[in-house]
């Protein structure tokens, strides 16, 4: 266990990555066979035929669509800028994105949540995949975060990001709510 979100996914492709910070060109899941690897946040709401969607696309990384922030509607997905920021898609936009012939949206970036890469991902690209990516916007050090900034070196590898938006799954989230002592509550979740 590590509360640092970019050792954990290293370690997650690699036991020993915490062990090797500066290995330079190590590969994940050393003498393992597999064809992908998909990735699913514990809180999220999905099916198996969402799965078995995605994968056949046969592309290298494809991923679901999920509402990051309710009151906003913004989605998983998105593009960079012109100043190396971000900019997430909302669902009012999803009428407008250009789609290719199979009806799959091509990314910038996509988060983590509900994600399908190929074999051949992260064996193109260097170690560590994961880390935290510095940008600075006029005078302000922003950092992507691990997912954005992977995004970002596997299309600096040639690798296309694409999201489906017939896959729609989403988020079971717990809420917290402070109250006075002497009032009574009733949270649905």
């Amino acid at each position: 266990y590590t509360s640092n979100v970019y050792l954990m996914r290293n370690l997650m492709l690699r036991q020993d990555a915490g062990a090797k910070p500066n290995a330079g060109d190590i590969k994940p899941f050393p003498n393992v066979a597999y064809d992908w690897l998909m990735w699913i946040d514990s809180d999220m709401v999905w099916n198996p035929e969402d799965v078995h969607r995605l994968i056949a696309h046969d592309r290298d990384i494809v991923t679901g669509l999920a509402i990051t922030d309710p009151p906003s509607m913004r989605l998983n997905i998105g593009e960079f800028n012109a100043e190396g920021g971000t900019r997430f898609w909302h669902c009012r936009e999803l009428s407008k994105l250009p789609r290719d012939d199979n009806g799959l949206i091509e990314c910038g970036f996509a988060g983590y949540g509900f994600l399908l890469v190929k074999r051949g991902v992260f064996e193109a690209m260097s170690f560590p995949w994961f880390y935290p990516e510095r940008v600075r916007i006029g005078n302000v050090d922003h950092y992507l975060g691990e997912d954005i900034s992977w995004s970002k070196k596997a299309r600096e590898c040639g690798f296309k990001i694409w999201a489906d938006p017939v896959v729609q799954v989403g988020h079971e989230k717990s809420a917290v709510v402070r109250v006075k002592a002497s009032e009574t509550v009733k949270v649905e979740v």
